[in-house]
């Protein structure tokens, strides 16, 4: 058993390691130079960026959560007949009661590269929301994700906060656009933070 689980890591080391060269090589290829950002968000990284989302000169977490308590209920509107949430990069899950709360789903499907703060957010909303069938999927987002039977039949509300987004490169955010449109069926729904122009002295201490 022990070889077996030696084995298995070491052969999930080196898939890791593998994708993590061929980002790399294919983001500093080619301008503008970038590398993924899925790569800062290990649990270090992901508890990190939630220090950072608490202090005063980075604006978009509260606003965020400002204009989804301000328009929870003409959302739920634009959102009627939605049976499943689908949170894509769901991190800690922070504006997302306000969502649930306001939409009402049967079912939320967090996905998440980091597991740590993955099992412990749905944890957090299973006891928060214990009539909610929560399916949490450890993966990386812009990849094609197979969701479970019960939600992939069901009309679909993607959620995909923060202003991700922007942090892509055009022809990156067009493909993730894309995949998130596979993801959510013919018929699904799609609730994005888009952040707008702001002055570089507002952006730089943010």
């Amino acid at each position: 058993m022990l070889r077996a689980n030696t084995d298995r890591r070491a052969a999930e080391s080196a898939t890791f390691d593998g994708a993590f060269r061929d980002d790399v090589v294919e983001g500093l290829g080619r301008p503008p130079r970038a590398i993924a950002a899925r790569w800062l968000y290990d649990e270090r990284g992901a508890a990190l960026f939630e220090e950072i989302t608490r202090l005063p000169e980075y604006y978009p977490t509260r606003t965020e959560r400002g204009l989804l308590n301000a328009h929870a209920r003409e959302i739920a509107d634009l959102a009627r007949g939605t049976q499943s949430v689908v949170e894509f990069g769901s991190g800690s899950s922070g504006k997302t009661p306000t969502l649930l709360s306001a939409v009402k789903p049967a079912s939320y499907v967090p996905i998440d590269i980091c597991r740590e703060f993955l099992r412990q957010s749905a944890a957090d909303l299973a006891a928060s929301f214990p009539r909610l069938r929560i399916h949490p999927i450890e993966a990386d987002f812009a990849g094609l994700v197979s969701l479970p039977p019960w939600v992939a039949g069901s009309p679909r509300l993607g959620f995909f906060a923060g202003s991700t987004i922007r942090n892509l490169t055009v022809p990156a955010a067009v493909d993730l656009l894309r995949t998130f449109a596979r993801i959510l069926g013919q018929d699904g729904k799609l609730l994005i933070g888009i952040d707008r122009i702001k002055d570089v002295d507002v952006l730089i201490p943010a």
